[in-house]
């Protein structure tokens, strides 16, 4: 993953708060530096502002979602996409 001399930057938008946090953790815990967001204005201002390594994005379809994918492909920042379902113990899905 990231290096300590030379760490990934990757931004996390994550508007249904299913698991940007635990993705972030993860991360960091790999050396990345990680930015959580739960919406994409303030996503798109860091996104503009800062050299970015990766952009991870729930899968969507709305014009905010493409608006901002269309950003950072502009700026040839890979995407990947994410869906915030979590299953429980019981096995129900939120």
């Amino acid at each position: 993953m990231a290096s300590p001399d030379d760490p990934q930057t990757i931004l996390i938008v994550d508007r249904s708060r299913a698991c940007g946090w635990r993705l972030r953790n993860a991360l960091h815990d790999r050396g990345a530096r990680v930015h959580v967001f739960h919406a994409f204005a303030p996503a798109l201002v860091l996104l503009r502002a800062k050299a970015i390594d990766t952009a991870v994005v729930e899968f969507d379809t709305d014009r905010a979602t493409l608006d901002f994918c269309r950003e950072a492909h502009a700026r040839s920042i890979p995407l990947v996409y994410l869906t915030g379902y979590v299953a429980t113990r019981t096995g129900a899905a939120h």
